[in-house]
C-alpha cells in the first residue's frame, strides 16, 4: 500500500508540474518575446514566456521548488512557504500541491505581489534599477482574481493560501508571517529583492531555504543578494538550479556556516529526528536534484539514440530490400553465361 501511495503521489506531482509549465499541452510562447513555437528545451529551463501556462519558471525550477519543500517536510523545518512575485501563481500552486500530496495541513503558502505588474524603478533610492523596463510589460500584470481562479482550477484554493496584494515596500514589513521554511524570491528588480530579504530573512527557520529566481540573468537582482549577504556577513554556498536561479540554506549560526549536521534527512521519516550520523540534508537534496537532471539527460540521450536506431533500421531495410534483387540478377546472368559458354580449346 505504501508503494502504491508513493507512486500515486509521484504521478500526481509530475502531472501538476507538466500542467503548470504547459508541457503537457505544448503551450506556445508569447510571440513578442522571440520564440514562435513551443520548444520543450526552452520550456524545461524557463527561457520563454508561455502564452497560457501557469508559470514561466520552467520544469527545472518547479522541480527545485518541489525538492526544497519536500526537504523541509522531511527535515521537520518549521514555517510556511512564501513567494514574492507570483505572476499567474504557478509556483504557489506547485507548493500547495506538494503540501497536499504529503498530507501537510499546518503550513501556509503566502504570496506577495502587486497583481498589477512591476513598479517603475526608483533610481535615486536603488541605483541598480536605473533603466529597468519591467514595468513596461503588461504581460507581467496578472490580477489577483485571475491568480485565485488559477488556484481554484487545481482545487487548491483554501484559507491556507494567503495573498498579500500591494507593493513590497508597503506589504512586506508587516507581512502576517512568523516563521518561514522556504522563501522564494521572484521580483526581478533590486528593490523587490532587497526588500524581501531585509524584511523576511530573519523569519526563516534555521535550515530553511532561500530561492532566488533570475539571479544569474538579472544583474540588479544578483547585486541585491550580494549586498544583503555582505552586509550581514553571510557566506552561504549558492547552488545553481538551471543557469537562471540559485538557492541556499539558512545557516544555524550567524557566521554563515551550519553549526553541525542538518536537523533531518530525506528518507529518515517525516517529522522524525535522525541519528547524529545522518547524512547532511543539503547533500541528500543536491543528490536528488542531480539524479533527476541525470535521468532527464539520459532520457533525452535514449530518445536521440532511438531515433538514430530507427533511421539505421530503415536504411538497413532499404539495403536488404535492394541488394538481394541485385544479387539474384547477377547470379542469373552468371548462370546463363555458365551454361552457354564454350570451353577453351
Amino acid at each position: 500500500m505504501s508503494s502504491l501511495f508513493e507512486d500515486l503521489r509521484e504521478h500526481y506531482l509530475a502531472l501538476v508540474e507538466a500542467t503548470l509549465a504547459g508541457t503537457i499541452y505544448e503551450d506556445a510562447p508569447m510571440p513578442a518575446f522571440g520564440a514562435t513555437a513551443y520548444d520543450p528545451h526552452l520550456r524545461e529551463y524557463g527561457w520563454d514566456w508561455p502564452s497560457k501556462a501557469f508559470t514561466m519558471i520552467g520544469l527545472r525550477r518547479l522541480a527545485n521548488l518541489r525538492a526544497v519543500i519536500e526537504s523541509v517536510i522531511g527535515g521537520d523545518v518549521p514555517g510556511d512557504i512564501m513567494e514574492t512575485g507570483v505572476w499567474r501563481g504557478g509556483a504557489g500552486i506547485m507548493a500547495c500541491a506538494v503540501l497536499a500530496a504529503y498530507g501537510v495541513t499546518d503550513r501556509r503558502v503566502i504570496l506577495a505581489d502587486s497583481f498589477a505588474g512591476l513598479p517603475a524603478p526608483d533610481p535615486e533610492a536603488y541605483p541598480s534599477d536605473a533603466g529597468s523596463d519591467f514595468h513596461c510589460y503588461p504581460e507581467l500584470a496578472v490580477s489577483l482574481e485571475e491568480v485565485r481562479s488559477n488556484f481554484a482550477r487545481f482545487g487548491l484554493l483554501d484559507d491556507r493560501v494567503v495573498f498579500l496584494p500591494g507593493l513590497f515596500r508597503d506589504t512586506l514589513p508587516t507581512a502576517p508571517v512568523e516563521r518561514l521554511a522556504v522563501l522564494r524570491l521572484d521580483g526581478d528588480m533590486y528593490e523587490s529583492t532587497i526588500l524581501a530579504l531585509d524584511n523576511l530573512y530573519d523569519r526563516i527557520s534555521p535550515n530553511g531555504w532561500v530561492i532566488i529566481d533570475d539571479y544569474e540573468v538579472v544583474p540588479s537582482c544578483k547585486q541585491a543578494v550580494q549586498d544583503f549577504l555582505r552586509r550581514r556577513g553571510l557566506t552561504p554556498e549558492l547552488f545553481p538550479v538551471d543557469g537562471v536561479a540559485v538557492f541556499f540554506r539558512k545557516p544555524f549560526s550567524d557566521d554563515g556556516a551550519p553549526s553541525g549536521p542538518a536537523t533531518a534527512c530525506l528518507g529518515s521519516g517525516f517529522g522524525n529526528r535522525p541519528d547524529s550520523d545522518a547524512p547532511d540534508l543539503r547533500d541528500v537534496l543536491l543528490g536528488i536534484m542531480r539524479a533527476r537532471e541525470a535521468l532527464a539527460e539520459a532520457t533525452r540521450t535514449l530518445s536521440m539514440e532511438r531515433e538514430r536506431g530507427d533511421e539505421l533500421t530503415a536504411r538497413l531495410d532499404r539495403i536488404m530490400g535492394f541488394y538481394p534483387i541485385r544479387i539474384a540478377y547477377w547470379l542469373r546472368r552468371r548462370l546463363r553465361g555458365f551454361g552457354t559458354k564454350k570451353p577453351a580449346s
